[in-house]
């Protein structure tokens, strides 16, 4: 039996299915979630993944670009999964949500991580963390005490909305909270080139990385971004330079992760993380001979 692909898109969800006698697979973008940043259609090896224009009026952000999908060239690989910032995308294989890529170790997998000790959490913090979050993916729980009193009880976050943009851990005025992107980078605006009333990059920015100063120009917020690259793509004047220098995550040896990074990032950037690795060869090599 061949391989039977076809696409649906049912409101916002588009699922790319694919049947053959051995298994079911599913691709899924929840379009609701989605940040409409590209990074998806950058990374991926085939090609298969497009995204549309984004809509802009006066400098102002009406509509994000939307990620279509083609079934005919899509692999199931599960890059795009992996990277994607928010996790609209899944995949899922015979029913159960899974990711062959990274369960395989060809790709490294991307830390997302955010401890906060709740133990010390006290109720004069004035719930900052839940405050400044861009995605509303804290919730804290307080209840009332026999004296009339308030207390924190729990402090909830939902990780699959959650960004990892170090928002809260910033905001934590008793610094009980560790957060740790998967991705890193460095982004630089040139505020020469903006044009005059434009903030597009800060109306699509999700993470509020980017920020009007008293002049009306975009400045960037470094500590806050996630790298996820839609405010580059966007910009009307190619002003933001915006440059992943690496995923934070497991260690992979497979070529599959250099191949991808080539396509997001310099030149320079993939030869430092080729050095890297060669140098971790090398003492590992070493330690094992004196062992």
């Amino acid at each position: 039996m061949r391989n039977i692909v076809r696409k649906e898109v049912k409101g916002e969800e588009l699922r790319v299915k694919r049947r053959s006698l051995q298994k079911e697979e599913d691709l899924i973008l929840n379009r609701s979630l989605c940040l409409g940043c590209g990074l998806c259609v950058d990374a991926c090896p085939k090609e298969a993944l497009t995204l549309s224009s984004a809509s802009v009026f006066e400098g102002r952000l009406i509509k994000r670009g939307e990620v279509d999908v083609d079934e005919a060239r899509c692999i199931f690989c599960g890059i795009c999964i992996a990277l994607c910032p928010p996790r609209a995308l899944r995949l899922m294989i015979e029913g159960k949500e899974s990711t062959p890529l990274l369960e395989e170790e060809l790709f490294p997998i991307p830390t997302r991580e955010i401890e906060i000790e709740m133990a010390r959490c006290e109720i004069g913090c004035g719930l900052k963390c839940q405050e400044v979050c861009p995605v509303e993916a804290i919730k804290v729980e307080v209840e009332s005490t026999p004296d009339g009193r308030k207390r924190i009880t729990g402090v909830k976050v939902d990780e699959d909305s959650c960004l990892y943009c170090k928002r809260c851990e910033a905001a934590c005025p008793l610094s009980l909270i560790q957060v740790r992107k998967p991705l890193s980078g460095t982004i630089n605006i040139r505020r020469e080139l903006c044009p005059e009333n434009c903030r597009v990059c800060v109306d699509i920015c999700p993470s509020q990385a980017i920020e009007l100063d008293n002049e009306g120009k975009p400045t960037e917020l470094p500590e806050f971004c996630i790298f996820c690259t839609a405010c580059e793509k966007v910009c009307p004047e190619g002003a933001i330079e915006l440059e992943i220098s690496g995923l934070n995550g497991s260690e992979t040896r497979s070529g599959v992760w250099f191949s991808v990074l080539e396509k997001l990032t310099s030149e320079r950037v993939l030869a430092r993380e080729l050095a890297g690795i060669s140098e971790r060869k090398r003492r590992a090599l070493v330690k094992e001979r004196l062992s």
